[in-house]
């Protein structure tokens, strides 16, 4: 699967995932984003960190959803930030994960955009791959193979499957730089008119986790990776919010991701990629809804 990959923070977050938005609307344990909430997962040199829970919380009145919406838009200017348009700005918020000692350990996103179709017409969809799955294979796209845990490993470790939580490993080349594999647990939830994709890197196949130089001399020199996690919310707008939207959504994403200082010897070349991947799945995704 091709995929639009510039930074493991997408890839751990989102990318492989063999989760589509599945029909029933009944409310599932959310025992995955209620952990990604609060206490977080473990970062190494920081401990547990958390991401910020979804904006559009469901006991919200609706001028607080309106204000919480207002938010974001870049400005106050929510018609302009709302506006049926592939080019529509996006809120993109980038924080460093740093330690006591002031040293960066990772990267803290919040991306927020708004995309005119129903919550039906996204139901019906593979939301991941409508933004990061591509025919053609631009510059700066990486290659993700993905399969699914199976059954008799998860019994192993004594995990018993739902039919809300997945489990795959992936591995992925990264920038050229390095090459990153892993196992993602990955539950959806749903609530009133919201649905949340919860994803971490799960610890309990610390084995499976790593990441490994790319070189072409020998085999890959593997090192344990762990501290990824976050989630991806949709939520149906309506007139009563205040934004004069009636057959659209808002798209959430948080989450943090644990950079290594030797993935890129201590350059913000991570970092630099984030916006403009971003920015372009979000694009990309208006694009094929429309």
């Amino acid at each position: 699967m091709r995929v639009l990959f510039a930074t493991a923070a997408i890839v751990f977050f989102m990318a492989a995932s063999p989760l589509s938005f599945s029909q029933d609307a009944g409310v599932q344990p959310a025992s995955l984003l209620q952990e990604v909430v609060g206490p977080g997962v473990e970062i190494p040199g920081l401990g547990k960190t958390a991401v910020l829970p979804p904006m559009l919380a469901a006991e919200l009145t609706p001028p607080e959803r309106a204000a919480a919406l207002k938010s974001v838009s870049r400005g106050g200017d929510w018609k302009r930030f709302s506006r049926k348009s592939v080019v529509a700005p996006l809120s993109i918020d980038l924080e460093y994960l740093k330690n006591s000692e002031g040293e960066r350990m990772g990267h803290r996103v919040h991306l927020a955009f708004v995309v005119h179709a129903s919550l039906e017409t996204l139901k019906d969809q593979d939301l991941m791959k409508q933004m990061f799955a591509g025919e053609s294979k631009p510059e700066d796209a990486d290659t993700v193979e993905s399969e699914k845990i199976t059954v008799d490993e998860l019994s192993q470790r004594g995990i018993a499957p739902d039919d809300k939580t997945s489990f795959s490993v992936i591995q992925f080349p990264l920038l050229d730089k390095v090459t990153v594999k892993g196992v993602l647990q990955i539950q959806q939830t749903t609530k009133d008119d919201t649905i949340v994709l919860a994803v971490k890197v799960d610890p309990r196949f610390s084995t499976r986790n790593a990441w490994a130089p790319i070189s072409e001399k020998g085999d890959p020199d593997w090192r344990p990776y762990q501290g990824a996690a976050g989630y991806l919310s949709v939520t149906r707008l309506s007139e009563t919010d205040g934004t004069g939207l009636s057959n659209a959504c808002f798209i959430e994403s948080r989450f943090i991701i644990y950079e290594p200082t030797d993935w890129f010897r201590g350059s913000n070349l991570l970092r630099s990629k984030i916006p403009l991947l971003l920015q372009e799945s979000a694009r990309k995704l208006r694009r094929k809804l429309q």
